[in-house]
């Protein structure tokens, strides 16, 4: 295929649709449905620069061409790797390039909101990057990471050809992700034409590349000759991942209202993704749920939580944190969610919650503990890699797809990084937030 791409900022000459932009529209559909990579069953990536989809949507082919057709391309985009594309289109001169970026932003309306952070995303995982298997719930409209840990389990592993306890009809026979060298990621963000923030009209180009790649700016640790040799460049925060992941256990066992993710829309969304009929919605209602408790119980681990007694400097007053009402916890600290999480979680779900959903929690809880042990050897590094994507997998047999995001998926590859650099507590944000 042609690596000529300047055809794709070309769209009216003279007020007409160019010819050779209509003919690369055609091409484009044809090669990015011959690549599964850039589709999510018979929908494309749409690449247009709609504003709710600039590659972040997935759309029929004909409305894909539609959007092609009356908004164009977005920006940057020279290169269809969302789409399954691996080779480099040419060069294009820099200076057409900002002539490219100058007429696209002179004809877009001023709209503070088109360049605000899209948030967690397919791209958000700085390992997976275009190559995780995240989609867009249909009814919830955001990213799932449901599913998305077979391929980190042995070929061989039963789990793989399961149908029914995961995405339905789905079997995973895809190896995981190949890491990337520090080559690699840089040579992506040349292609991209990402900016330092010290250069003339990086913050405009940046915002708009961002919106599509995962990556914000050009950091200027690339500038160090070594940078492009490390390991690790994008070191994950565990304090924020396992807060993260307590608040979501927490939130959707209580059902705490408006911060579950067991809702309406999930549950539209499991009818479709997964094959529960007995979460189904029924005349309107939701059925009880095994990973949610009974307002008896809600009541009892409240109760238990705010007569807990800690020793002195070991956390903060937990009482104050419950909410006996609502039948809720609020306002805990960083360090709070790490003790209840490693600490509290097997003793408190024991007898609450069915023994499938209390495994599964205590395993990952346990996890946490050894991650963030302050001596670790190589040979349990090695056991938890091995381990880490079996207990999200069992996490996966029990939740919704809406209780996957990316903070869910994050702790698959923790393992490695210990391995490679050290222990948790000289890397984590603790030091610099209390």
């Amino acid at each position: 295929m042609s690596s000529n791409r300047q055809w794709m900022y070309k769209r009216l000459t003279k007020g007409l649709y160019d010819p050779e932009f209509l003919r690369g529209v055609q091409q484009f559909i044809e090669f990015a449905m011959s690549h599964p990579e850039g589709r999510d069953g018979e929908r494309l990536r749409c690449p247009s620069n709609r504003k709710k989809c600039q590659n972040r949507n997935f759309e029929n082919v004909h409305t894909v061409h539609g959007h092609l057709l009356k908004k164009g391309f977005v920006p940057g985009y020279h290169v269809w790797y969302l789409h399954g594309e691996s080779e480099v289109a040419e060069t294009i001169d820099q200076d057409e390039t900002m002539h490219n970026w100058e007429h696209t932003m002179n004809n877009l309306p001023v709209d503070v909101s088109e360049f605000d952070d899209p948030g967690p995303s397919r791209l958000a995982c700085p390992y997976c990057m275009k190559n995780s298997d995240a989609f867009t719930l249909t009814k919830g409209g955001k990213q799932s990471w449901f599913d998305n840990h077979r391929k980190f389990l042995p070929i061989n592993h039963p789990y793989r050809k399961d149908k029914n306890s995961f995405r339905k009809n789905r079997v995973v026979t895809m190896p995981p992700t190949p890491l990337r060298s520090g080559e690699d990621v840089l040579k992506e963000i040349e292609e991209l034409g990402l900016k330092k923030v010290t250069e003339l009209g990086a913050d405009i180009i940046n915002r708009q590349i961002s919106k599509f790649s995962g990556w914000k700016k050009r950091s200027i640790f690339w500038d160090l000759p070594y940078w492009s040799t490390n390991f690790i460049r994008h070191n994950l925060d565990v304090m924020h991942i396992e807060k993260n992941f307590f608040e979501n256990v927490f939130n959707t066992v209580l059902e705490v209202d408006g911060k579950t993710k067991d809702n309406p829309k999930s549950r539209e969304d499991l009818k479709e993704f997964c094959r529960r009929p007995e979460l189904h919605v029924v005349d309107g209602k939701n059925p009880k749920a095994i990973y949610t408790l009974k307002e008896e119980s809600k009541k009892l681990l409240c109760e238990w939580v705010k007569n807990l007694k800690f020793p002195n400097g070991y956390v903060s007053n937990m009482g104050r944190c419950v909410d006996m009402k609502k039948h809720k916890l609020f306002g805990m600290k960083s360090h709070d969610c790490h003790v209840v999480m490693q600490r509290l979680v097997p003793v408190a779900f024991r007898e609450l919650l069915p023994k499938k959903v209390w495994e599964a929690l205590t395993e990952m809880s346990l996890f946490f503990r050894d991650i963030t042990s302050t001596v670790i050897r190589e040979e349990d590094m090695v056991r938890l890699q091995q381990k880490i994507p079996e207990i999200l997998c069992k996490l996966e047999h029990v939740f919704p797809p809406s209780f996957f995001d990316s903070m869910e998926h994050l702790p698959v590859h923790l393992a490695y990084e210990a391995m490679i650099v050290g222990p948790v507590q000289y890397r984590w944000m603790y030091p610099f937030e209390r």
